[in-house]
């Protein structure tokens, strides 16, 4: 697998030798299990000493010009440059770089940025009221719904869920012989799950479609040592 992040976005295989590219890339961690065993506040001073060591590293290998960590060189977590072409392959297989982003490349636009936007799917979450004709008091059935939906951002999911709620909007007959319909009453929510194909979702592992951050009051049983799984 890659570590250039957008490589496919950007037209590599037609640019001459000596173009120069504008990157942003991440320097490794420390393994997890070389941390797992010191306090919280050596871990940090060991990873920032970490990759201090791996950022001289990337100096001293001459491939990333005009070399600026961020987000500071006394704590660095990656740094920005420009690489020749042909060294672009070479600097993003450095073992101490994680993950390598192109910028720009000189005067050349992504292909991104000429095609269409990029569409993935967005889950939003609904409120639909169940109205029935005639009823003006009592407790009201209303349902929370979530739709799965391809889009650009969640302005666009959002517009295309109330265009579609038209359609569900649609009145009918109940055993009653009163009309009912299925009214969107607000967009509550959206979340971009990053999901570009249907056969994402057919993942072993789950594909998730939807997350919300709480926070909560933190107790016995909802404590973690570092230690213990």
């Amino acid at each position: 697998m890659t570590k250039i992040l957008n490589e496919a976005d950007w037209p590599l295989h037609q640019l001459v030798p000596g173009t120069a590219l504008d990157v942003t890339l991440h320097l490794t961690n420390p393994p997890l299990d070389v941390l797992l065993p010191m306090l919280p506040k050596v871990r940090l001073v060991f990873s920032n000493q970490f990759r201090k060591q791996h950022l001289e590293q990337l100096k001293a290998s001459g491939l990333l010009l005009a070399c600026v960590p961020f987000p500071s060189s006394r704590q660095p977590r990656g740094a920005t440059g420009s690489v020749g072409i042909e060294q672009l392959q070479q600097l993003a297989k450095l073992p101490f770089v994680e993950s390598l982003w192109i910028n720009g490349i000189q005067s050349v636009q992504s292909r991104k940025r000429r095609k269409r936007p990029a569409r993935s799917f967005h889950c939003v979450q609904t409120t639909v009221a169940v109205q029935i004709e005639g009823e003006t008091q009592g407790l009201q059935l209303y349902e929370q719904r979530w739709l799965l939906i391809k889009a650009t951002s969640c302005e666009d999911a959002g517009e295309k869920v109330r265009n579609a709620s038209r359609t569900y909007a649609e009145p009918y007959l109940n055993s009653d012989g009163k009309l009912v319909r299925w009214q969107l009453e607000s967009v509550d929510d959206c979340y971009e799950t990053g999901l570009t194909k249907l056969s994402e979702l057919d993942n072993p592992d789950g594909a998730e479609v939807f997350s919300i951050l709480k926070r909560r009051r933190l107790t016995s049983d909802r404590m973690w040592d570092g230690k213990s799984d």
